[in-house]
């Protein structure tokens, strides 16, 4: 009879509502903890890297650019953000500045999109100064 009382106590608990043990849950988290702290120490590096590797694009893109020299057939690069950012991409979804009529073409949003991203400090509302102070910060050649 008491063979059946212990029986009949385990499968209760069993079938009630599969509950872990009170011990189980601590006991997982404290397994867990080391490497979830190892996933947010991996998603913080790759951040950095993307950061990283922007400034990296926005480099050569300026580089590039500055080699092109002037011209109406020449091909410039898109350059990324001071932030890293591709402003073609979402959330910004900008035309791309591939040559000096692409930056002529910007209308009035885009344009002051392109002028904040790329944090020009020279604080103008005239068009088309600001239009040749986003050349510039392109590694294209003023006009």
């Amino acid at each position: 009879m008491i063979h059946e009382s212990r029986t009949l106590s385990s499968r209760t608990v069993a079938a009630d509502d599969h509950d872990e043990p009170a011990w189980f849950a601590g006991a997982v988290d404290r397994l867990l903890q080391p490497i979830k702290d190892d996933l947010n120490t991996i998603k913080r590096d790759v951040r950095d890297l993307r950061t990283g590797l922007g400034k990296v694009r926005r480099i050569s893109a300026i580089t590039y650019n500055e080699a092109c020299g002037t011209g109406d057939n020449i091909g410039l690069e898109v350059v990324p953000f001071a932030n890293g950012e591709d402003p073609t991409e979402p959330p910004h979804n900008l035309p791309p500045l591939t040559s000096y009529q692409a930056v002529h073409d910007l209308d009035a949003a885009q344009r002051d999109a392109y002028y904040r991203g790329y944090e020009l400090p020279r604080h103008t509302r005239d068009p088309e100064e600001r239009i040749e102070l986003i050349i510039v910060a392109i590694g294209g050649i003023s006009t």
